[in-house]
């Protein structure tokens, strides 16, 4: 409770100000009540994902997933793949989203382009993004990732490796008369924010 408020009702002490006070008080404790539920759903959400992702049986396997709408924001890189052209663009899409928890909440992905992956350009990134579950946030910029099947292959390591994947899931795709119909999209599930064992980086295409 601000100081002043305090101030406010010890000089002039009524029932009315300090019914005034505790419903502020109330709504606030609301506020943090609804922040902390949503830390929670995400921590359960990313512990589920990466209990599911370190499963040895899983790593460096293709498979055909089905996933539901998502919801994005992005901005372009320009076909930059400098570390402080995605920093940038990271810290950007923070900003556009003005919510200090999106970083958390969502997943950083790099998009490559369908002709850039079919001329075996996988480290050429077009736009970088920030992807949450759906519903998660309602802003303008925020864009629907539509549900469907996916082609998708987890490794361990970063971005550096993901021209080995790319074309192992690609193979896999040609053997099993599949087409892709869209951009690829690389995405970081652990890295050194969350492990200082590089062994431990897992990225997704």
């Amino acid at each position: 409770m601000p100081l002043k408020d305090i101030k406010k009702y010890f000089s002039n002490r009524n029932l009315k100000i300090l019914t005034d006070l505790l419903n502020k008080k109330e709504k606030d404790i609301d506020k943090e009540i609804e922040l902390l539920e949503r830390y929670k759903k995400s921590i359960s959400k990313k512990l589920e994902f990466l209990e599911e992702s370190i499963e040895e049986a899983r790593l460096e396997e293709c498979e055909i997933v089905d996933l539901e709408d998502r919801d994005i924001i992005y901005i372009s890189l320009n076909d930059r793949t400098d570390i402080y052209s995605v920093e940038y663009g990271i810290k950007e899409l923070s900003n556009r989203l003005g919510d200090n928890l999106c970083l958390f909440d969502g997943r950083i992905g790099a998009f490559i382009s369908q002709e850039d992956i079919l001329s075996k350009k996988y480290t050429t990134f077009r736009d970088i993004a920030l992807i949450f579950d759906h519903g998660i946030f309602n802003h303008k910029n925020i864009k629907t990732l539509h549900k469907g099947r996916y082609a998708r292959i987890i490794y361990r390591g970063l971005y550096d490796y993901a021209e080995t994947y790319f074309n192992k899931l690609i193979k896999f795709m040609d053997i099993n008369g599949l087409e892709s119909v869209g951009d690829g999209i690389v995405l970081t599930i652990t890295d050194s924010a969350f492990s200082s064992k590089e062994e431990e980086y897992l990225t997704e295409i």
